[in-house]
């Protein structure tokens, strides 16, 4: 049987993952008047991805994957850390190029906000996931899950493969899905708040700053989260239990919120503002209006003109 805890707990990582993103970005566009922001999210969350397959490259090669598999809880920390480390670079990098690309036309913050959403909505990948586990759960307690997966149409699905789903599903600490939900929600805020200060810096010209900065502050962030993430598994030779293991993962994420929260309170106030947005029935009343005013000037040279010549 699956919890009601458990269950409530899988809605709140789709709600994470699917509405905070939306939210913002209605967010963006309706302060802007301006759909372009939401290109923008979508390069952001492009160039995560791409970011995130250049750091699974990485950690994909033989040398650096081998640590893993060697049994030292010290050589798995090691391969944490260089995977925090491709991954923060990785991420300056399209971070860098967005900030760019953003400021070739008017930089606002606005469209910095919608480059930090994109940047951060990585779960939006797996909120139809979520959303198909609580089905599932449903199933798994009122007794069709097994008869559905097994009976479906083309199903390769065994009753033990079935059987062995619900197990590892059951056996879950109820707790693991909001500290879950907790690791979405930082890792939406802090990529907002490191575009935030990235431009703020890239404004001022401290380029440099910009890259050592958010590369330091998001290679911390990965390694401390990663760390008491796997502090409960066989990798790290299970150096505390399950539950302190989802406490002190949740304890690294929710200081990453609130510090996200702050930065994002303190610099989004120093980035100007865009301009505000026509609508398309003003641009065109200002249209006829310059026409008209435009018009009216050609006349009056005219008169004035034919004034001198008659004189």
């Amino acid at each position: 049987m699956i919890s009601t805890f458990a269950m409530v707990g899988m809605g709140v990582i789709f709600i994470v993952c699917l509405l905070l993103p939306v939210a913002g970005l209605l967010y963006c566009i309706r302060k802007t008047g301006r759909a372009n922001v939401l290109l923008i999210a979508v390069i952001g969350l492009a160039a995560v991805s791409v970011a995130n397959t250049l750091a699974g490259i990485v950690g994909g090669l033989a040398p650096v994957y081998n640590l893993t598999q060697s049994g030292s809880a010290g050589e798995f920390v090691l391969y944490l850390l260089i995977t925090a480390v491709a991954l923060g670079a990785a991420e300056t990098l399209v971070r860098y190029l967005i900030v760019n690309y953003i400021s070739r036309t008017e930089v606002g913050v606005f469209k910095v906000l919608s480059a930090g959403i994109g940047m951060g909505s990585i779960g939006l990948m797996y909120a139809t996931q979520y959303l198909q586990m609580i089905m599932q759960a449903q199933m798994i307690n009122n007794g069709t899950f097994i008869e559905t997966v097994t009976g479906a149409e083309g199903s390769t699905v065994t009753v033990e493969q079935a059987q062995t789903y619900i197990d590892s599903v059951s056996a879950m600490s109820p707790f693991y899905y909001y500290v879950q939900a907790l690791d979405y929600l930082s890792a939406f805020v802090i990529q907002v708040a490191l575009v935030l200060v990235f431009v703020k810096l890239f404004l001022e010209g401290k380029k440099a700053a910009a890259v050592l900065i958010t590369t330091a502050v998001k290679i911390v962030f990965e390694f401390l989260r990663m760390l008491t993430y796997y502090s409960s598994s066989d990798y790290m030779g299970a150096a505390v239990g399950e539950e302190a293991g989802l406490a002190l993962n949740a304890a690294v994420l929710l200081v990453s919120v609130v510090v996200s929260v702050i930065v994002y309170k303190v610099v989004k106030p120093q980035i100007p503002v865009e301009g505000p947005s026509e609508s398309r029935k003003q641009a065109q009343i200002k249209q006829v209006q310059e026409k008209k005013a435009w018009s009216e000037m050609q006349n009056l040279g005219q008169r004035n003109l034919s004034s001198i010549e008659y004189e």
